[in-house]
């Protein structure tokens, strides 16, 4: 049932992609967050050294706070960096240096060293340490400074992580991709394969992971090739087998043509001597089947076009003759295919026959090869009723025949013609002759110059 179908699995290479990157992303994550709070508390120890190095400078140096108090402090001080610096009497009041120097509400009972506080409505970061006579100095900063100190230290190391991110996903993409890159190349080479084409799959260039893939695939051609082979010589061979039998038929049936008989007898012998001709027809195209599938071991040759157009003409014109088609060359160059010039000629006599058969008395066939920029066309026009669209990729199947008409055949013509043209890198394309009133047929077959 549809509904109980699994669903196809998405592409490995994308997957790994995909993992891969969710691998890099959470490494980053991760990494970023420890970076990101290392970084911010080093920033911290840091701004915690400053105010120690601070009030080590003023004890030893014995500076005041009116020094970085005076009108000119207040000018150049950066209220984000600012560093407050204040002494304590030994009652624990603190001590006003100068008048606009800015002053902490220092609780009397502080400890020494280092510590928060909230004055106000701010927190702070204190550091106080005694400077003999029992006075203390006290160094604070904000600690909304601080941590805005730190944020930015910390944020400047997550710079890296996001610049290098999207780097590694990108490459880690292209690599998988790269890697991949040769079984996408086989699967591209098998998809053009025929199924005439069963020969076994090189393993070069191929990763180790999928060879065993490859070997079993290998077999499995081989299995497939020797069925196949087996199945055409059988036809072949029961074709053959067939062909002796039935020429004595058609020997004895033409006797009995010659010998008096009732005329009722010798209708009955006429309409056996047609059973007797349809069945070896049948047989010859069994056999042209058979040869047209068979593997094209044999050295590449040239054939001259115009001659197969010649020859296939001859062979015709009575057959055409019997019904008053009006067939000849319509245009014909001294060009030249590749291939057997036997073969050539059998798909050429294919698709002229089932042009005759299929064109009603008083009609007309035409025969031209022409050359294009970039291959060879052999066309077959005929003012036929022509091949409905939808019909087109079912007439070259074997044995199929199109229903409604009364044509004596096989329905093996164009799969012979077709056959042949894949054993020699062509294809047939199908069209109306009219395309406005949607009749006639041209046959068109094309083989490129790049097979040539």
């Amino acid at each position: 049932m549809v509904g109980s179908e699994r669903p196809l699995s998405p592409s490995l290479r994308k997957r790994l992609s995909l993992g891969m990157s969710a691998i890099i992303m959470g490494a980053a994550l991760i990494g970023g967050t420890v970076s990101y709070y290392s970084s911010q508390h080093e920033a911290q120890e840091l701004q915690d050294d400053v105010l120690r190095q601070v009030a080590s400078l003023f004890k030893q140096q014995h500076w005041i706070t009116a020094d970085t108090s005076n009108e000119n402090y207040k000018k150049n001080s950066d209220a984000e960096s600012h560093l407050y610096v204040q002494f304590i009497d030994p009652s624990g009041a603190p001590v006003q240096e100068a008048k606009d120097a800015p002053l902490l509400q220092i609780p009397a009972n502080t400890h020494k060293g280092m510590q928060s506080l909230l004055i106000g409505d701010k927190s702070y970061r204190v550091f106080v340490s005694d400077i003999g006579q029992g006075r203390r100095i006290v160094v604070a900063q904000e600690t909304a400074v601080r941590d805005e100190i730190g944020r930015n230290s910390a944020l400047s190391t997550l710079i890296p992580f996001l610049l290098l991110v999207p780097m590694l996903v990108s490459m880690t993409t292209i690599l998988i991709r790269r890697v991949f890159n040769p079984v996408s190349l086989l699967a591209a080479e098998i998809e053009q394969r025929t199924e005439q084409d069963l020969h076994s799959i090189a393993g070069q260039n191929i990763p180790i992971e999928v060879l065993p893939f490859i070997r079993a695939l290998n077999k499995l051609l081989e299995k497939i090739k020797a069925s196949v082979h087996e199945q055409r010589r059988f036809i072949a061979d029961a074709a053959h087998e067939l062909r002796t039998p039935l020429t004595a038929l058609s020997l004895q049936a033409e006797r009995l043509d010659h010998a008096d008989m009732p005329s009722d007898v010798r209708e009955r012998v006429a309409s056996l001597r047609q059973g007797i001709q349809r069945s070896r027809h049948l047989l010859e195209q069994l056999l042209s089947m058979a040869r047209a599938q068979t593997e094209n071991t044999e050295p590449a040759e040239t054939v001259s076009a115009h001659r197969l157009l010649l020859n296939a003409l001859e062979e015709l014109l009575p057959v055409a003759e019997s019904k008053g088609i009006d067939m000849g060359i319509a245009n014909s160059a001294d060009i030249q295919l590749v291939g057997s010039e036997l073969e050539w000629g059998v798909l050429l006599r294919n698709l002229v026959n089932n042009a005759i058969s299929y064109t009603q008395n008083g009609g007309r066939v035409d025969l031209s090869v022409l050359q294009t920029d970039n291959s060879v066309l052999l066309i077959i026009e005929d003012n036929g009723p022509g091949i409905a669209e939808e019909q087109c990729e079912f007439v070259f199947e074997p044995f199929y025949r199109i229903a409604g008409n009364d044509v004596v055949g096989s329905g093996l013509g164009l799969s012979i013609a077709s056959a042949i043209a894949q054993k020699f890198g062509a294809e047939i394309r199908l069209e109306f002759t009219d395309t406005i009133l949607r009749t006639g047929l041209r046959v068109i077959v094309k083989q490129p110059k790049t097979f040539l």
